[in-house]
Parts: C-alpha cells; structure tokens; sequence
C-alpha cells in the first residue's frame, strides 16, 4: 500500500487511481469527473497539503460557486478513501437554503436587448450566446447543452436524445419552436458539436462563463449566474400553467423532489396575483 508523507495528499496518485479503477467501470457519462478532476490537478498539483486544498476550495468557489467547490472536495475525499489514504481535513461550504434566483421580466427582456445586439457582431464576438439562448429555451443543465450534439437532435420529432448523468437515464426533451429556430439558424450538421469549435469541452465552459459575465454586466443583471436560466425556464413554465409533472419532465428530474421547488408560491407570483386582482377591481 502507498503511504504518502504526513499530512501531505497524492492528488495525482489517488484521483488516476480512482477514475480507472472506480469511474470509467460505474459510469456512462465522464464529462462530470473529468471536469472536476482536471481543476484539482490544476489547482493543486501532483502533491497538496490541506493548506493548498482549502485554498483550492475558495478558489473554485470564488470562480464557479460553492457547490462546485464542494463537488471538488468530495471527489477528492472519495479518492483518497477508495486508495485507502486519509482524506484531507477541509471541511466543505455550508450553503444555506437553496437558491431560488430567476430572471424577471424587466431583466429578460434587456437580456434579448442585449443578445440581438450581439447577434449582429461579427461571428466571433458572438462565441458562445447561442448556447446561452438554448440554455433559457430548454432549461438544459450547463454541461448538456455545452456537450450537445447534432446527431442527438431530431428535426421531425422536434426532440433533443439527451443522456442525464446526474438521473443516469436517456431522456427524449421536446424542443420549442424557439429552440429549434436558434439550432437552424447555427446550421444543421450530421454530427459534431453544436456550439463548440472544438472538442475541447472544458474551454468552452471558461469561454460560456466568459460571455455570461459580459452579457449580465451589459443587460444590468446582478448576482445571476447560466443555472438561474434553468430556474428561470422552469419557473415561467410553472406561472404559464404547467403541471410540476410536466415540468419535471421538461427538466429531466428523476425524482419529484427535485421539482417541487418549483411548486412553491413566490413572492412574484404574489405579486403578479394581486396586480391582476387590481386591474380586475378597476374595471368593474
């Protein structure tokens, strides 16, 4: 057995050894581990104190958010157990509550302001705003729409065939005329991604984060980041009168659970309850 220097984690050692032997055996869909794997290495190196770990989870968390710090720190640990060492001694972020954050109507309509005014740049600026726009029109998870494929979309039965790791099942996600508007303006090709130049998935995340910040920054969007699209897909379709079973569908849960957030009465749809209340009162 290989025993490391005190307090000191072989993060190479451990995560290659947990990713041949463990992951690649028990899941389908590696685009996840492969993720968070590559920012250890990055971040930490081939050996890491629990110093470099913490620093590491504030750094990811300042960058990506806390749950992906958290996400981080819990493969790490699951490595370090399956190659039987001690897990480093960083705790995660406690997160309070879970965020309920979605666009509103003022902001969404300066978001597509700014996203036709994009749309009329040269092709270069434009980079990854298409897949910003698929990510409001479906509801997609980042890493879905980011990997999308065009052999994976149906054009006479109007579906995206999308594998969901997170439910570790195939889905068949009707798409909205708004959807498949946006994928024939791309150009519809037999295969290959649909919003990536290459086959570098991890630079497209960097570079979809990039013109996120940009487009909020421009668009007078605070503290939103590209999973409040997913939130602001499925709360309007709740509002519009969709069923939470519909729903659920839509976002590709496998457990109600997930989508009964959604059924909960907001502070908004307070709101837009009693402004139609008010408007009926005046005209009677």
């Amino acid at each position: 057995m290989y025993i490391p220097p005190k307090n000191i984690t072989p993060v190479f050692f451990v995560l290659d050894k947990y990713y041949n032997n463990h992951i690649t055996a028990n899941r389908k869909d590696l685009r996840g581990p492969q993720r968070i794997i590559g920012r250890l290495k990055e971040h930490l190196g081939e050996h890491a104190e629990e110093g470099d770990i913490k620093n590491m989870r504030d750094d990811i968390a300042k960058k990506f958010g806390p749950t992906a710090a958290n996400d981080a720190l819990s493969l790490l640990s699951s490595a370090c157990i399956y190659a039987d060492i001690m897990k480093p001694r960083v705790s995660h972020i406690k997160i309070r509550g879970s965020r309920t954050r979605f666009l509103s109507t003022a902001e969404l309509g300066r978001f597509w302001r700014e996203v036709n005014k994009i749309k009329k740049e040269p092709p270069k600026k434009k980079c990854m705003i298409d897949c910003i726009v698929f990510l409001l029109l479906t509801g997609a998870r980042r890493h879905s729409a980011v990997g999308a494929k065009w052999e994976d979309i149906c054009f006479v039965s109007n579906t995206w065939r999308l594998w969901c790791e997170k439910a570790s099942t195939m889905f068949s996600v009707l798409l909205s005329e708004c959807a498949l508007r946006l994928l024939k303006e791309i150009g519809p090709k037999e295969e290959g991604y649909i919003f990536l130049k290459s086959k570098n998935i991890e630079a497209g995340y960097k570079v979809l984060h990039r013109e996120w910040i940009d487009l909020c920054k421009k668009a007078s969007i605070k503290d939103a980041i590209t999973h409040d699209l997913r939130r602001t897909f499925a709360t309007y379709l709740s509002e519009s009168g969709a069923g939470i079973h519909e729903i659920q569908e839509m976002l590709c849960h496998k457990s109600m659970r997930s989508t009964m957030v959604y059924a909960k009465v907001t502070a908004y749809s307070i709101k837009m309850r009693l402004e139609a209340l008010d408007k009926f009162i005046k005209t009677q």
